[in-house]
C-alpha cells in the first residue's frame, strides 16, 4: 500500500529466529529427544569455568566428553570421547579411548544418558593412588556441577566407575542430562 495515498505499508515478513524453551511437562526424556542438549560452544565454556583453575587435577587426570549418541551436542560429530583443550579451543576426538570399552565397563544398565563427563587417570598408579585420584575425580566433578546448576536445564548424576578396566582408566563419569528427566 502507498504511504503517500493514506494507506498503510505493506507488512513485511519478520525474519524469525527460533528458540528453545524447556518445559517440564512437555520435555521428552533426554535419551528420546531428536533435539541437542546443548551447543558445543555452551559445553566447552562450561567445562572451562569447572577446570580452568584445577592444573594439578589436569597432570592427572584428563576430563572427556563422552557422546554415546549422535546430535545430543550441537557441533560434535557423533559417539566417541572429546577431550577439551583450552589453549586450542577445540576438542580433540581421542582414538585412545573406546566408546565401546566404555559401553562394556558400564554394562547394559549401565548407561543413564546419552552425555557424560568422564574423568580418566593419565597413566598407571598404585591402587593406594588410584583411590586418591578417583576422588579428585569426583572433585572436579563437583565444580562442574555448580556450573552446570548455573545453565537452569541441566542436571548431573556423578559416580565412580567400575568395576576397573586395565585398558580404560577411567575413574568417575558424571552423567548429564536436561533437568527433569
Amino acid at each position: 500500500m502507498n504511504k503517500a495515498a493514506g494507506q498503510l505499508p505493506e507488512k513485511r515478513e519478520l525474519r524469525l529466529v527460533p528458540f528453545r524453551i524447556f518445559r517440564s511437562d512437555r520435555t521428552p526424556a533426554a535419551h528420546e529427544s531428536n533435539e541437542p542438549m546443548l551447543h558445543v560452544n555452551t559445553l566447552a565454556q562450561m567445562l572451562y569455568e569447572a577446570f580452568r583453575r584445577k592444573e594439578e587435577a589436569a597432570r592427572e587426570l584428563t576430563p572427556g566428553v563422552i557422546l554415546f549418541r549422535e546430535g545430543v551436542v550441537e557441533g560434535l560429530p557423533g559417539p566417541g570421547v572429546y577431550v577439551p583443550d583450552f589453549r586450542k579451543d577445540a576438542f580433540r576426538l581421542t582414538d585412545r579411548i573406546d566408546i565401546r570399552q566404555i559401553r562394556h565397563q558400564l554394562g547394559p544398565s549401565g548407561l543413564k544418558t546419552p552425555l557424560a563427563v568422564g574423568y580418566f587417570q593419565n597413566g598407571i598408579h598404585p591402587d593406594q593412588e588410584t583411590d586418591r585420584l578417583r576422588g579428585m575425580s569426583l572433585e572436579l566433578a563437583h565444580g562442574l556441577s555448580s556450573v552446570l546448576s548455573l545453565h537452569g536445564n541441566l542436571t548431573d548424576y556423578p559416580e565412580t566407575a567400575g568395576p576397573d578396566h586395565p585398558d580404560l582408566p577411567l575413574l568417575s563419569i558424571q552423567w548429564i542430562a536436561e533437568a527433569g528427566d
